[in-house]
């Protein structure tokens, strides 16, 4: 799944994919990076910059259409942590 700049361009497939990685087993699969194979992660790493820069989740939810319960799960993961941390080996 493609990791996106702006909000606008996050689909209800990219939104899908992530809510049914939520609903079908662990969604962590720490040392991914920029692009997993994980659509939580990604798009986690798509909407973590826009909380950074002050929305709120709910903001970001109402903008794309999910659930804030889903935004805070993929903001939240594992592999979106490291790279906040800058602790993805690069």
């Amino acid at each position: 799944m493609p990791i996106v700049q702006r909000l606008e361009d996050v689909t209800p497939t990219m939104i899908e994919d992530a809510e049914a990685a939520t609903d079908t087993g662990p969604d962590a699969e720490p040392g991914g990076h920029e692009r997993s194979s994980n659509p939580v992660a990604d798009l986690g790493m798509s909407l973590k910059p826009h909380i950074d820069q002050g929305m709120s989740i709910q903001e970001v939810a109402d903008r794309i259409g999910a659930s804030t319960d889903l935004v805070d799960r993929c903001i939240s993961h594992p592999i979106v942590a490291q790279l906040d941390e800058g602790t993805d080996g690069r």
